[in-house]
């Protein structure tokens, strides 16, 4: 007889199953936003010169700086409260809707100054009119974090591919019509009006005119606390746009971020389901230790057996992707891909690390390696800037081989775990990748006066049979791993959390 489910029991699987449909519904969202926006980039860049995305870029640097600076930490500090009232939601409210109102009175009245400072005429009513996305945000942002407490990710799910959908389609019709940069600045500020819009006709609650001294005062003490942290983080995300405008000039901003785009979009496409399944794993294991090293260990070969390829090979076909998807002025961007894309795989693996630092309460850590990173790319850029050559994104991936390997070692002072152990869960991945990165730049050199589509199909089946090969020689291991995790995970699902995770049960080494 099947004894019964303790209460406890039934709440872990609640909220586990909770936390599973959430993870699901996010991903669905990043998937709509950017295949949306993917769809929409490849479109106007048609349309659209290189310096006006230059300028859109600049002014976006400037409303996302203040969202994480002034409004998310607002969130956080509600977020973060086991049972928040509704007048600590209430309260909440009022300070983003007036932080994000002095944003906006900021961003407006320092337009024509950061005109001058990037040297970019026809900057300053950009950011004018980019100015109302701050106070939009401003707007919603406490019940996007009402949903989220409460998991209601299927309704964000929606709100952001509805949208995004409805900038884009705005977006593309002014840029059709001749446009120009308010066509991008149409984009933004209609899927910032209807985002604001939809959330506040999904989401149940509203503010009350009553506030609570005491939860202010929390707010505000976390905002100080927190602010350091947030200020990190925008530097980390945004010193290379900042950087590449600020010293290149608007067009080469706009040529970089088109490159930086294409790389954020495949980002979310290869690493956010990755994150998906292993990072509730990982959360799951957290307090035992052999099965936190085995799941430590499993992700890390996930990771680089499936980003490492993907990454890699986007890298070495950079240029016929750029030439396949874009008009022909866009042709600089096929180096800027290039390298962030060699680079994104490095960039996980921190970020996957950063994970177990934030698991094992070293949030800190997370932090200084950050704060590390952004210091030394600065250095590298400048350092590229006086000997004049490379290209300017080299400065941005660089620093990874420096930061990665410190963070690798770090993780080893909460495992137990030697620093070969964390090569050993990498090197076949990225060994096969490297080959088949060579192989592919080998062949290319031979295939000139082709067709482009006809080109990137043999270069990519050459690729991934090179792949396979080499994985199956070096790796043989770290590929069973992979097989028996993501069936382990589609039984897992299958029985709606019911089961054990029993591929992560066991705290032997998976290899």
């Amino acid at each position: 007889m099947r004894p019964e489910a303790s209460p406890t029991g039934k709440a872990q699987r609640s909220l586990k199953a909770e936390a599973a449909a959430g993870a699901m519904w996010v991903t669905l969202e990043m998937a709509m936003v950017q295949l949306t926006s993917f769809c929409v980039l490849i479109v106007m860049t048609r349309f659209v010169s290189q310096r006006d995305f230059g300028l859109i870029s600049i002014s976006f640097l400037a409303t996302q700086s203040l969202k994480y600076v002034l409004l998310d930490n607002v969130a956080a500090a509600i977020v973060r409260k086991r049972q928040a009232s509704d007048e600590d939601y209430s309260t909440a409210f009022w300070i983003s809707l007036a932080l994000s109102a002095l944003g906006c009175l900021t961003l407006y009245t320092g337009a024509d100054w950061c005109e001058r400072l990037f040297a970019a005429d026809g900057l300053a009513p950009v950011l004018r009119a980019m100015s109302g996305v701050v106070l939009v945000m401003g707007l919603s942002r406490t019940h996007e974090m009402w949903l989220i407490r409460h998991f209601r990710f299927r309704a964000l799910a929606l709100r952001g591919g509805i949208a995004a959908l409805a900038g884009g389609a705005v977006g593309v019709a002014l840029a059709v019509f001749g446009a120009g940069v308010m066509a991008l600045v149409g984009q933004q500020v209609i899927s910032s009006l209807a985002a604001a819009a939809l959330m506040w006709v999904v989401c149940p609650w509203r503010p009350g005119i009553r506030v609570s001294k005491t939860a202010a005062r929390e707010i505000v003490a976390f905002f100080r606390g927190a602010s350091g942290n947030a200020l990190a983080y925008v530097v980390n995300q945004h010193c290379d746009t900042f950087l590449v405008a600020l010293f290149f000039g608007s067009t080469s901003a706009g040529v970089y971020n088109v490159g930086k785009r294409l790389r954020l979009a495949l980002l979310f496409v290869v690493a956010t389901p990755i994150n998906s399944i292993t990072l509730p794993l990982l959360a799951e294991v957290q307090h035992q230790e052999a099965r936190l090293r085995n799941g430590m260990r499993t992700a890390l070969t996930l990771i680089s057996t499936v980003c490492a390829p993907v990454f890699l090979g986007v890298a070495a076909v950079a240029p016929d992707i750029i030439a396949l998807l874009l008009a022909p002025q866009w042709v600089e961007a096929g180096p800027i891909l290039a390298w962030l894309a060699a680079g994104a795989p490095l960039l996980i693996l921190l970020t996957w690390n950063d994970n177990l630092f934030f698991v094992a309460n070293r949030p800190a850590w997370a932090s200084y390696l950050s704060l590390l990173y952004s210091a030394l790319a600065i250095l590298v850029f400048f350092a590229l800037l006086v000997i004049g050559t490379g290209s300017p994104a080299m400065a941005f991936v660089l620093p990874a081989l420096v930061v990665l390997p410190l963070s690798a070692w770090l993780t080893t002072r909460l495992l137990p775990w030697r620093g070969r152990d964390w090569v050993a869960a990498v090197l076949p991945g990225f060994a096969a990748a490297l080959v088949m990165f060579v192989a592919v730049k080998l062949l290319a050199a031979n295939l000139q006066g082709i067709g482009t589509v006809l080109r990137l199909v043999i270069l990519v089946g050459c690729g991934a049979l090179a792949y396979g090969a080499m994985l199956l020689l070096v790796g043989r291991a770290a590929a069973h791993c992979v097989f028996e995790l993501l069936s382990e995970v589609w039984r897992y699902r299958r029985d709606t959390g019911s089961g054990s995770l029993s591929f992560l049960s066991s705290p032997t080494n998976p290899s």
